[in-house]
């Protein structure tokens, strides 16, 4: 007589059942790795960025970045250019301001994104510009007031106390929909307090000195509520966002880039919407310049 070398469906049943097991166990495993490869992955393109900086620096006497050139409403790629734009000649490659982890545009965004704007290039690659996941600390490093019109003030390196705790770009978001990320990241990042109290007095931390009153340019940033190291940012934080969901990548003024806890950008700070919470530790703030 034959003998049947088929599988029993109990034996099929049982084989499927460790697989599906198996798989469960292995599948966070590898999310976790391809999210940790992004990770590095991330972080040395910002070192890259990084090391463009310092290249713009030295050909600019040591002065930051102009955040952009345009700040009227009619802004547009005949009368404009980003800081992105400005650092393009020393980074060589666009792809270093997409994070790998950015999983909200529809496809990589590239210089020509067509998503953007179908049929001019030129207008693709100003906005592009605009979605870096590398925001821009520009508030304290070159800020922006208003009198007549949009003026920027560039600081230079000699201004910063502490360069290698000032914080010159970090994660960034373009904006928050339904408490997600949506858009891609964003070229600008505002700090979450500006004032502090010296001897019980108000003191203005951008350095502003006689133009106190002036408007600052704000690009419709804003702070609603101090963020949690225990979910994703949910709410506006200044164009900040940890696509590394507990941490995030920041990178300082002297070039070095670090992989921080989602508190260290508050660290120092009591967050209340409109600036309206204090510096109390300038030591701990990463923002401001001291």
């Amino acid at each position: 007589m034959k003998r049947n070398t088929g599988f029993t469906l109990t034996e099929l049943l049982v084989t499927i059942a460790i697989i599906a097991i198996v798989s469960a166990i292995l599948l966070p495993v590898f999310s976790s790795v391809k999210r940790n490869a992004q990770h590095v992955a991330w972080i040395e393109s910002s070192k890259q960025v990084a090391l463009g900086t310092q290249l713009y620096l030295q050909d600019y006497d040591d002065t930051f970045m102009i955040p952009q050139h345009h700040f009227e409403a009619d802004a547009d790629q005949d009368n404009d250019r980003t800081w992105v734009q400005s650092m393009l000649p020393y980074v060589k490659n666009f792809d270093l301001f997409i994070c790998p982890a950015d999983t909200t545009r529809s496809h990589k965004t590239g210089i020509f994104d067509p998503d953007l704007s179908p049929s001019d290039p030129s207008t693709r690659y100003y906005e592009a510009s605009k979605r870096s996941n590398l925001g821009y600390n520009y508030a304290y490093l070159s800020p922006v007031v208003k009198d007549r019109n949009w003026t920027p003030f560039p600081r230079s390196t000699s201004m910063v106390e502490a360069v290698s705790s000032t914080l010159m770009f970090g994660d960034s978001v373009w904006e928050i929909k339904n408490g997600n990320a949506s858009g891609g990241g964003n070229y600008l990042i505002l700090p979450p307090c500006r004032y502090q109290l010296i001897d019980g007095r108000i003191s203005d931390s951008f350095d502003l000195r006689n133009r106190p009153n002036f408007q600052v340019f704000t690009n419709g940033l804003a702070w609603s509520e101090e963020q949690s190291e225990s979910k994703p940012w949910t709410s506006e934080a200044g164009g900040l966002y940890p696509w590394f969901r507990t941490s995030i990548t920041l990178v300082f003024v002297d070039g070095h880039v670090e992989r921080k806890p989602v508190s260290s950008v508050t660290a120092g700070c009591d967050v209340k919407p409109n600036w309206s919470g204090y510096i109390y530790d300038t030591g701990a703030y990463v923002w401001d310049l001291r």
